[in-house]
């Protein structure tokens, strides 16, 4: 391979008392045309050479169909309607569809990919008004984490052109005529590159200028902290978590019934990471890592919150999330890096595992308010693409609500798990997948991935590039 010739000039650092040269010490000038030019001829140097491979177009073409599958999200259910977001496998954004029954014909409610020229404004659904007549819509441009609040009307999809600026990291949690959501003073100068401080709560009334919105609260001695709030479904409440930043957090609560109610702590510090799940019969159910580093359930009593009881106890097993739905509790668990969900009443009692189309596989959803009577999740695997499915809260049963056509065969591959010692001895856990008909023989190509770090585990997915190497032995 004759590489594109470059231009010769060597500059000598002298550190430390050993020389150090330099060859390409003039690429530093960027936008120089020079630079520019010795890119150019890279990259069309690289082109042609890959270009050469007799394979690589046959492996493009076929990776090009496996990969545009239409991806479908979890159905969240809204004024009586069902709101589904879909995308046809080459749309920059998903579309959120509506559909006034569940088995009913779509219609597009929200097309993100229309809000701008070249597709990267992303949108998505915030939470319905308590008359569920409006609904939220947080909308972000080009990768920012600034974003914007728009109001819509549920029933048509058309927006009422109420807007809030200078939001982040913000959701909505409506109550009464409004809803509290978090935002930032506007800035002084440019946006991108002002500093951000005094990230606080504030409630909007629909109908009014967001000059008009109420501070709900704010932390004149900590600029850096960052606060969210949410109504309790009941609306009984306000819950405010406070954090540094991704360690850990503190929860406050004050009552929404009662005007000019103090917060009240019902856990301090930001050395425990905890979230209130739901307010039921008096008392906050909390997911919380304190004193327990695989997490549990606890309750606190809303007029002691010093009085705190076990509703799920830790386990062997990381608690990695619950939902409160349909007057039911769903417990999402990492078993052996993979997903199990068990299903309780409110109060942690008669626990019965949830079937799973695979025991190996990673599960997402559960969710619902307390009267739903259905409930939605998704699962995946390494040899099937995410697919919906809709769980009757009465029967127990799973129904399959929507999968994806991808051009291949699952039954012809195969997912296995097995163990080995870690140098200290523990036994960690590794997927061995591939076609049914490989042997293992010591001499297969293998693609080996592991990652370690800030508590995440990689649980079984779907991946059409590595479907492509499973295909080809």
């Amino acid at each position: 391979m004759t590489y594109p010739s470059s231009r010769t000039e060597t500059i000598i650092d002298t550190l430390w008392d050993v020389e150090v040269s330099d060859p390409y010490r003039w690429l530093e000038d960027d936008r120089s045309e020079e630079t520019k030019d010795w890119v150019n001829r890279q990259a069309a140097f690289t082109k042609a050479y890959l270009d050469s491979i007799p394979v690589r177009q046959t492996l493009r073409d076929r990776f090009e169909n496996i990969f545009d599958y239409e991806k479908i999200g979890v159905p969240r259910k809204m004024g009586g309607r069902y709101f589904v977001s879909k995308n046809d496998g080459l749309q920059n954004q998903s579309v959120w569809y509506v559909r006034e029954s569940l088995h009913g014909e779509d219609r597009v409610f929200l097309d993100p990919n229309s809000l701008s020229s070249d597709g990267t404004v992303t949108a998505y659904l915030g939470s319905a008004s308590e008359d569920e007549t409006l609904l939220s819509v947080i909308q972000s441009s080009a990768g920012s984490d600034w974003q914007q609040i728009h109001l819509y009307h549920l029933a048509t999809g058309e927006p009422t052109g109420e807007v809030l600026d200078w939001v982040k990291f913000s959701g909505t949690s409506w109550a009464g005529n409004g809803f509290f959501y978090s935002r930032y003073p506007a800035p002084d100068g440019s946006e991108l590159s002002a500093e951000n401080t005094f990230h606080s709560v504030y409630y909007h009334r629909v109908g009014t200028d967001q000059s008009e919105d109420e501070l709900v609260f704010r932390n004149d001695d900590e600029p850096n902290r960052y606060h969210f709030a949410g109504a309790t479904e009941d609306k009984k409440f306000l819950i405010l978590s406070t954090s540094t930043g991704t360690d850990g957090n503190s929860l406050h609560v004050k009552s929404l019934e009662t005007e000019n109610e103090p917060w009240v702590e019902l856990i301090g510090g930001f050395n425990t990471r905890c979230s209130v799940v739901d307010h039921v019969n008096g008392q906050f159910l909390i997911l919380t890592d304190q004193g327990a580093p695989k997490y549990r359930l606890i309750g606190i009593d809303a007029e002691s919150p010093d009085q705190w009881s076990e509703v799920i106890p830790e386990s062997e097993h990381l608690l990695e999330g619950i939902s409160s739905t349909g007057g039911q509790l769903f417990a999402t668990y990492m078993r052996n890096a993979c997903n199990a969900v068990i299903r309780f009443d409110q109060d942690g009692s008669n626990p019965r595992e949830i079937e799973l189309p695979e025991s190996t596989g990673s599960v997402g959803g559960f969710g619902g308010k307390m009267d739903a009577t259905e409930t939605f999740y998704a699962f995946t695997s390494f040899t099937q693409p995410t697919s919906i499915f809709q769980y009757d809260l009465a029967t127990g049963k799973s129904t399959l609500f929507a999968a994806p056509k991808v051009d291949f065969n699952p039954e012809e591959y195969m997912a296995e798990q097995v163990w080995y010692p870690s140098k200290d001895g523990t036994q960690i856990p590794m997927f061995i997948v591939h076609r049914k008909d490989i042997q293992k023989d010591g001499a297969r190509p293998t693609y080996l991935y592991a990652y370690g770090g800030f508590n995440i585990s990689l649980t079984p997915s779907f991946s059409p590039s590595l479907l492509l190497l499973l295909e080809r032995g």
